[in-house]
This record gives C-alpha cells, structure tokens and sequence, in this order.
C-alpha cells in the first residue's frame, strides 16, 4: 500500500495523527495554541463557517494559510445533516478556487462534482479524501464493502467511513473493516461509542482521528486536549509530535 501524506504530515496508522475540524476563523494566537495542544491537522468545515459567500471563505482560509504551517484540508460538507444552501455548481467552483491553498479536500463519495474536483486536486498534488458519512447507524458489512468499491472507482487517495455507533457491536463491525487495510482508510464512529472508535481505530490501521477545538463538528467529537491525552496513555512507547 503506497505511503499517503496531508502536506508535511505522513499519514500511518501509528503514531496516531489528529485532525481538528474548524467551524469557522480563528485568531492567529489560538492557531497557535491548537497546534501546542497537540493538533496535526486543520479541517476547514467551510459549510459551518458563518457565511456562505465564495469571496468570503477564500479570504478567510488565505487568513488561516498564511497563520500557521499545519496542513489543510478543505472541507464544503453538503447532507442532509449539513446542507449547502447554494448550488453544487457553486460548490464546485468554491472546491477549485481553494486548491492552492489547501493541502487536500474531502469531498462525499458520491457527489456529482467529486470525479471533477479530485481530478484537479491531484494534478495539482493536493491529496483527496473520499468521505461517506451515516448519521444513524453502522451499515453492514456488505455495504462498507460496496463503498469500497465505489472508492476504487474514483480518484481518490484515502477512504474516509464516519458512521452512528449505537452498540458495541457497531463499533467492532467498524473496526475489522479497518483491519483489513484493502486502500488507504479513516474510520471513526459517531455518537455515545466515538471515544471508544477513536482509541482503537488506530490500531487497526485507522490513518487519522478528529478532536475539537471550540466546539465538537459531530455527535460525541472528543476534544483536542481529552484525545491527545489519551493516546499518550494508550501509545506510550510512540513518538508523539
């Protein structure tokens, strides 16, 4: 399996790396102090940021870009959890403005502009995450297969897999997905058993986690701080930057 990197972080199952998803601008000083919390990595959740204006979010991620060297990833989130209120062609031109300034996008598995936008991500060797998020339960295992598949039929270099975990049981179907390791993966699950996903995803060979800064992007986000400290107790022995 070829190595993957977000800019100048590579992206192996250990040391765990963690990405902490921004809902919106943030001062140069608290960029700072988010990355001496132990963050690795920006998401930049641009359909959470307070306006949904094309010149306003490309000025404030060149802000956010000239204030600190953690890698970006650009992030323009259309469900029906989070809908983009305007239209996808819109959301399209936004996705191509950002490229040079991001180190990678995520763009939904199966959204029409996504074969288009991860084309142009990589020719300009941006990395492209591929995302299927489910907000009520843990597909089974025929279909976490299925969107494998699907991953492998788009240019994308990274899986990622965030699914509702409403028993144990879920967050173990979750976890022997993982283990496999047949492309590039991110899985974590959502709800009362996130904490529980995001300790051991590593592990089975989950390449990165999510922790908030502010205030959580998903149900039961843990915080920089709460996860940073518990993968340094988990991962003793690892080098953790």
């Amino acid at each position: 399996m070829k190595p993957v990197r977000i800019g100048s972080v590579g992206l192996s199952a250990l040391p765990p790396r963690i990405a902490v998803p921004l809902a919106g601008p943030l001062p140069a000083h608290s960029l700072l102090r988010l990355r001496q919390l132990g963050g690795d990595l920006l998401e930049l959740r641009l359909d959470l940021f307070p306006r949904p204006d094309d010149n306003y979010l490309l000025v404030e991620v060149r802000k956010i870009r000239a204030a600190t060297r953690l890698p970006l990833i650009a992030t323009i989130r259309s469900d029906a959890a989070h809908p983009w209120p305007g239209p996808e062609t819109q959301r399209e031109k936004l996705f191509l403005s950002l490229l040079p300034f991001v180190d990678a996008v995520d763009l939904e598995l199966e959204a029409t502009l996504t074969s288009r936008v991860a084309r142009q991500a990589r020719a300009r060797g941006k990395t492209v995450i591929l995302s299927y998020h489910n907000y009520h339960r843990t597909p089974p295992p025929a279909y976490l297969h299925l969107l494998l598949r699907r991953f492998r039929g788009q240019p994308g270099d990274i899986l990622k897999i965030a699914t509702r975990a409403r028993k144990p049981a879920e967050v173990i179907r979750l976890l022997g997905f993982t283990r496999e390791k047949p492309v590039p993966l991110i899985t974590q699950a959502m709800g009362e058993w996130a904490s529980v996903s995001r300790a051991l995803a590593p592990l089975f060979g989950s390449r990165l986690s999510y922790a908030y800064f502010q205030k959580p992007t998903a149900p039961g986000q843990p915080g920089l701080r709460e996860l940073k400290d518990l993968f340094s107790r988990l991962y003793p022995s690892l080098k953790q930057k």
